[in-house]
């Protein structure tokens, strides 16, 4: 999910009274504060972590948590099953442009239309959990969620969640240069044209923001990073490894101007799966990210 602002046009058009504090006022208004205020404390810690890895302070626990994600005994049939579960919303959007009529203008989003896409995350997830009974360890086990480790990896999703802002967002800049500079037309993914759909639902809208920030990472973490990272770290280094699994993560967004921060962004949440060997880390980094991205949309839409 990645949102590029063009800040300084943007910046001409906002017009925000400090007195007026209607939704379409509020939003832009708070959007501006946390979306700069989240990569300025992303920035400082980012500093301190870089400090500390320059010293060699987490490669004992890379080394082990790697071990530990290499013994995850997951069923190659079942990742491929669950992959190709992912892939096919990304499929069925590819056949949708290829048949749509452009001249009709876009369509409203309705509660209805989204339905389908919740039962799919549901049923995405009972897929996981399936998968997860079949090696014998449980899901908690084998996603390493434990109770004494929960709280920690939590916290450190939070920090890394921040700190990932500053080069994802150095890298999305990047990547709109370049498109720039091939003359390729500035676009965006597809959920901010809905969000920036006139007279959209309240209800639409909250169910946007939670399948954004809650369904979303849940499930695409639970199996690119929860079961895909440790099925390829059984047979490859950890370099391909995490090539191979954030490549694919790029390339299923179907996104070719996002497939540079999007690469970012997969690498470090799979290094946060690595900080930690728990899968509740990269979804609580991917859900601050996808919030970061949000609130720009908001702050210059």
């Amino acid at each position: 999910m990645i949102q590029i602002p063009c800040l300084a046009r943007s910046l001409e058009k906002a017009n925000i009274p400090c007195m007026e504090l209607s939704l379409q006022k509020l939003l832009p208004a708070t959007g501006m504060i946390l979306s700069s205020a989240l990569p300025l404390a992303g920035l400082l810690l980012g500093l301190g972590l870089f400090s500390r890895w320059h010293r060699g302070a987490y490669d004992q626990t890379l080394r082990t948590n790697v071990a530990r994600l290499r013994a995850r005994s997951w069923l190659a049939a079942d990742a491929l099953l669950l992959l190709f579960a992912i892939m096919l919303p990304m499929i069925s959007a590819v056949l949708t442009w290829f048949q749509q009529d452009t001249s009709a203008g876009p369509e409203q989003t309705d509660m209805r239309q989204l339905v389908p896409y919740m039962v799919y995350y549901a049923l995405l997830l009972l897929g996981v959990g399936m998968a997860a009974q079949r090696t014998a360890l449980g899901i908690a086990a084998v996603m390493g969620i434990s109770r004494d480790r929960c709280w920690p990896a939590i916290r450190t999703g939070v920090i890394l969640g921040l700190a990932m802002l500053p080069p994802v967002l150095l890298t999305a800049g990047l990547a709109d240069s370049i498109g720039q500079w091939l003359g390729t037309p500035p676009s965006r993914q597809a959920v901010f044209d809905v969000l920036n759909a006139p007279d959209l639902n309240v209800m639409v809208q909250a169910s946007l923001f939670f399948m954004a920030v809650v369904a979303a990472p849940l499930v695409e973490e639970a199996v690119f990073r929860g079961i895909l990272l440790p099925l390829i770290l059984r047979t490859r280094g950890l370099l391909v490894a995490l090539l191979l699994v954030n490549v694919l993560f790029a390339l299923l967004h179907l996104h070719a101007p996002s497939f540079l921060p999007l690469l970012a962004v997969g690498v470090c949440l799979s290094l946060g799966m690595l900080a930690t060997g728990s899968v509740l880390t990269p979804i609580v980094m991917h859900a601050i990210f996808n919030a970061e991205m949000l609130l720009l949309f908001y702050a210059w839409p």
